[in-house]
């Protein structure tokens, strides 16, 4: 089997193998245990060298601006406004005549009647079961 040398490994660490030398060193990295072990040193050793230019961030800062989506115009804003305040008119209109009061009262005037949770029913059976026991242990001493 003959290994690998470190020009290919630098060629396919730097992507610039055509696609079936490129499996074919795949292939070769999973059946040879030294070669995948100088592959792993290779690539921390590896240096990709890539530089950024010296406008790289204005530049991602242009493409991300023009991306970013507009502000509300002043039409949705104003729009906004008049809905909060017939809102809060609202509100107080209700509020001053009384209506939330009516409402709070009819309320606490109508009486909702609530049956026992399930949680209650079990406990109950279950005391009056060991009630029961508990007779029937006193009868027999």
């Amino acid at each position: 089997m003959k290994h690998l040398t470190e020009t290919q490994l630098s060629a396919y660490l730097s992507e610039t193998m055509d696609e079936s030398e490129k499996l074919a060193l795949e292939h070769h990295l999973e059946q040879c245990e030294s070669c995948f072990h100088d592959y792993l040193t290779a690539m921390e050793e590896w240096d990709p060298a890539i530089t950024l230019s010296g406008s790289f961030t204005d530049e991602v800062m242009t493409v991300i601006g023009d991306q970013v989506a507009p502000s509300q115009p002043a039409s949705s804003k104003k729009r906004m406004w008049i809905n909060f305040s017939a809102a809060a008119g609202l509100t107080l209109i209700l509020t001053v005549s009384g209506l939330f009061h009516e409402m709070v009262s009819f309320a606490d005037q109508k009486e909702f009647k609530q049956a026992p949770s399930i949680t209650e029913k079990m406990m109950t059976q279950t005391n009056e079961l060991l009630d029961g026991m508990k007779k029937g242990d006193d009868k027999n001493e």
